[in-house]
């Protein structure tokens, strides 16, 4: 799989979808299910078809899911910023859900409460980013159950 943040639909319900988030830098990756409003993630695709018309230095964020230890299944942030030379600059930080870690991963008796994260930044270009938006928008009206945002890089934070 290449670098790049890729969603995969899971289920409906009732305005909301569970949602499988995948992101890949080029040295590790990460899938989480988050469950997301369907109405929210349209104005999130509107917005980002726009974004790419702004000027350097424009910022735009996103949250979709939620971490935490009780409650919740996992999330993505990621915080869009246009450079001088209209490269797209991601930086993303992808969290699972929280779960047992136990003696098989640390070779001690006993367990604890913990969660995978990563944290990375990728490069997109506005082509890209136009694409995905596109995407998404027919991934909200159930038109298709997979998008894709293309990226380059994967520097580790």
């Amino acid at each position: 799989m290449a670098c790049g943040v890729r969603f995969k639909r899971l289920y409906d319900d009732d305005g909301f979808s569970q949602v499988e988030i995948a992101v890949e830098d080029e040295r590790a990756s990460i899938a989480v299910q988050a469950y997301v409003n369907l109405p929210m993630l349209e104005a999130i695709a509107l917005a980002l078809e726009n974004f790419t018309e702004i000027v350097p230095g424009a910022a735009f964020d996103i949250a979709l899911g939620s971490t935490g230890e009780h409650i919740a299944g996992g999330g993505v942030d990621i915080a869009f910023s246009v450079t001088r030379q209209r490269a797209i600059v991601m930086t993303v930080l992808a969290r699972s859900q929280y779960g047992d870690i136990g003696a098989r991963q640390f070779g001690e008796a006993g367990l604890t409460r913990g969660a995978m994260e990563l944290r990375t930044f990728l490069v997109t270009e506005p082509a890209l980013l136009d694409r995905f938006a596109m995407q998404l928008r027919g991934f909200c009206s159930g038109f298709q159950d997979r998008c894709e945002l293309e990226a380059e890089g994967g520097w580790l934070a």
